[in-house]
């Protein structure tokens, strides 16, 4: 489907505002409910219900905006989905492991909520919905900055892994637990393995590469932590590492025309790490 460079602009931008700003919106709205809206079921549906609004609502209003098919959403078939979750497994384990050790569990299964269940998966899945949104439309939106993809996306990638460790170093001297060392390392590994899983061939456009990835490093950002010591900064700034992470490895698959769905396996694999380890908890310890 061929869209203008202003419609394609338009389309990027709203859905960034949505996910960037939106979150502060609805945290506004949310606190002038009364508390008794704000608490219980209710509350966690809400809660579930912004992380969908701000984050896979617009792309997908979008979609249907441009009378758009949602199979855009569904390219690759089964075998993108698996390799993207298999790729993604080199972060997930590592992301399971440090949460079980910090959180200090007992050995024997862990029962979750389902409203926690649910909390992930719609978590996941929209950003994958988004990331690959936010590729599309990029192809269209900016003006031609070409240079080689290999290079845009290897730039891309240290800026991410620095993001990462320089966020968990400086974590740990503020009494981070040691193992919170370990999802670094795998997101480290996880990039480098992407590189070389997805070879990235011949040239690139600057901003199909870049603008996905900043924009998905924004939504978890808190530049007014700056303001309160800093420490919610740069915990925020560990978590942007980790979105724009797999917003970079989301753009490197498609570059590498793996389809939609591997983004889609990415979301499986952290739903994995967030809800499937913790349910064999301190089992995974005992092995």
């Amino acid at each position: 489907m061929y869209l203008s460079a202003d419609d394609a602009r338009s389309d990027f931008f709203l859905a960034a505002a949505a996910y960037v700003i939106g979150p502060s919106l609805l945290a506004l709205l949310l606190n002038a409910l009364p508390g008794l809206l704000r608490s219980g079921a209710l509350g966690t549906l809400l809660t579930i219900a912004s992380v969908f609004l701000t984050t896979a609502a617009m792309p997908l209003f979008l979609l249907r905006y441009r009378e758009e098919s949602f199979a855009s959403l569904r390219t690759g078939g089964s075998g993108s989905l698996l390799e993207g979750a298999a790729l993604t497994a080199v972060f997930a384990v590592p992301l399971a492991l440090a949460g079980l050790l910090e959180s200090g569990m007992p050995l024997g299964p862990q029962v979750l909520s389902p409203q926690f269940v649910v909390f992930v998966v719609v978590r996941w899945l929209s950003l994958a919905v988004l990331a690959v949104f936010l590729y599309r439309r990029a192809e269209y939106a900016f003006r031609p900055i070409s240079e080689s993809q290999q290079t845009l996306v290897h730039q891309a990638g240290l800026a991410c892994s620095i993001t990462a460790g320089v966020s968990t170093l400086l974590l740990l001297l503020a009494d981070r637990p040691f193992a919170s060392l370990v999802p670094a390392a795998g997101l480290i590994g996880w990039f480098f393995l992407a590189e070389r899983r997805l070879p990235q061939h011949g040239m690139g456009e600057r901003w199909w590469v870049w603008a996905p990835v900043i924009t998905l490093a924004l939504g978890p950002l808190e530049i007014f932590g700056l303001l309160f010591g800093g420490a919610d900064f740069i915990a925020s700034a560990q978590q942007a590492s980790v979105a724009a992470t797999f917003g970079l490895v989301t753009v490197m698959a498609l570059h590498a025309r793996r389809g939609a769905l591997f983004a889609v396996g990415i979301a499986v694999a952290f739903v994995g790490a967030q809800v499937v380890a913790p349910m064999l908890g301190g089992l995974v310890l005992t092995v």
